[in-house]
């Protein structure tokens, strides 16, 4: 089975199908897996940062599987930015620009990513390619073909399945 993308939802696909002994190949056209769950190589959260265990058990449990912490999200003290220069700035008191993420809502130390990570590691090396765009998916009677560009040279690959999840448009919203 080929897996295109190496967030989150492409991750655990991969690692469920492999637990399952299903041979599996992700494809990722970014250097670096997670999609949209990244962080600044601080543990800043620059994509998702708050979960609510009351309203997303079923992450709650992933993460405890993953053996990943989780913390609460404070919301008294000072609020910190981090800058695009890597310094981070003091913007005073938290309650006002931390509050919207509501009450109940833990963090992850290190910053969502490191669930990403986790699940990476279930995967052998060679399961992973990251810098490959997918340019076309296609069936035929011999399957599913997958063309894709990596490094600037083009390549092919068969499988009997592929998965892909991909975002909705802004422009469905």
């Amino acid at each position: 089975v080929v897996v295109v993308g190496a967030g989150m939802a492409g991750l655990l696909c991969a690692e469920m199908l492999t637990r399952e002994g299903i041979s599996v190949l992700v494809l990722e056209a970014r250097d670096r897996i997670g999609g949209r769950l990244h962080n600044d190589g601080h543990g800043v959260d620059l994509g998702g940062s708050w979960l609510w265990p009351g309203q997303n058990p079923r992450a709650q449990r992933l993460l405890k599987r993953l053996g990943v912490a989780t913390l609460p999200q404070l919301v008294d003290g000072d609020a910190f930015v981090h800058r695009g220069d890597g310094n981070a700035a003091n913007v005073g008191e938290a309650g006002d620009r931390i509050i919207p993420c509501g009450p109940g809502a833990v963090r992850v130390p290190g910053g969502f990513s490191t669930a990403v990570q986790a699940l990476a590691t279930s995967l052998e090396p060679a399961a992973l390619i990251l810098s490959c765009a997918v340019q076309q998916i296609s069936e035929d009677h011999d399957g599913i073909r997958i063309i894709f560009e990596r490094e600037g040279e083009a390549g092919t690959v068969k499988a009997r399945s592929c998965l892909l999840y991909t975002s909705p448009s802004p422009r469905d919203s």
